[in-house]
Formats: structure tokens, C-alpha cells, sequence
């Protein structure tokens, strides 16, 4: 499968607690909306034979969800994330469908250390997805630094990085 973008998430509601006291959060649920169907607008793919036209294709893309279970985040606040986490899962399936040769869904929860709980390919329907989903428990850790989160996802994916 084509890996058109990745595309990660960071559903950390500390951070986002902090934004609504100064930002309209529909301002802010408008932007992702604007970005994310920028990503999976349907892209015209070129034909490769003379007199075919160029015909608009779903895209396929792999969306890596980062859950944040460290402990400044408490229990009730990390049950909103799955939420979010979900309803996400139904926007994507919306857009680019989800499938083994189509759209596909990971999740890294993290706290001390990050590490997937369900990889790319694992579940291949949404709502395999959503129950598994339902299932992360919290763990309560020590706080941790989200960039070195992020750095730490990105070689649990073996992805080249540049800052």
C-alpha cells in the first residue's frame, strides 16, 4: 500500500484544557476539520495511457493516534481522549475509508514510555477499532516531555526525523 502521508495525533486534552480558557474551541475544532479534509480529499491520479482522464481517488493514508496516559492527565480526562480518539475513527472511515488495503489506524498510548497499543494492518474495521480503543487503560505515570514522546513514537515506527 501507498503511504500517502502520516498523519499523527496527539489527543492530549491538557493541552487542550489550557487553549479553551483564551480560544473559541469551535475555532479550533474548525482547524482540524479545515486540515484533515485537506488530507483526505479525494487526488487525481494520472492515467498512464494517452486519451484517459485523470479521475479523483480515495486517499490511503495511515493515521497513528498518540494517547496520553501520563499522570498529569487524570483518569476522567484520559476516558475523554479515547473519546475523541473514536469519533476521529469514524471522521477517517467518512473520508478514506478504513481497510487492509485502504486507510489504516495505529495507536501509541505513552506515559514514562511509549509503546503501540495496536499497529497499522492489526484492526481493519472501525469498529474493531473503536473496541480496542475502549479497551487502553490509563496508566497513571509520571508526567513526560511531549517532544520526547513524539521522538520516542517516531523510532518506535523507524521513521527518519530531522528538527
Amino acid at each position: 500500500m501507498q503511504l500517502v502521508a502520516l498523519l499523527a495525533f496527539l489527543l492530549s486534552l491538557t493541552g487542550i484544557a489550557k487553549v479553551t480558557d483564551a480560544v473559541n474551541v469551535n475555532s479550533v475544532a474548525s482547524a482540524i476539520n479545515a486540515k484533515l479534509s485537506s488530507l483526505l480529499a479525494p487526488k487525481a491520479v494520472p492515467r498512464r495511457f494517452k486519451g484517459l482522464k485523470s479521475a479523483p481517488a480515495q486517499p490511503k493514508i495511515d493515521f497513528l493516534l498518540l494517547l496520553d496516559s501520563s499522570g498529569s492527565v487524570k483518569a476522567k480526562y484520559f476516558e475523554y481522549e479515547k473519546q475523541g480518539a473514536q469519533t476521529l475513527v469514524d471522521y477517517i472511515h467518512n473520508k478514506a475509508p478504513i481497510g487492509y488495503y485502504k486507510s489504516r489506524v495505529g495507536l501509541i498510548e505513552y506515559s514514562v514510555n511509549a509503546h503501540f497499543e495496536f499497529k497499522f494492518n492489526q484492526y481493519n474495521t472501525p469498529t474493531a477499532i473503536k473496541n480496542r480503543i475502549r479497551l487502553v487503560k490509563f496508566d497513571n505515570g509520571m508526567s513526560v516531555n511531549r517532544f520526547n514522546m513524539i521522538l520516542r513514537s517516531l523510532t518506535i515506527l523507524k521513521l527518519p526525523y530531522t528538527f
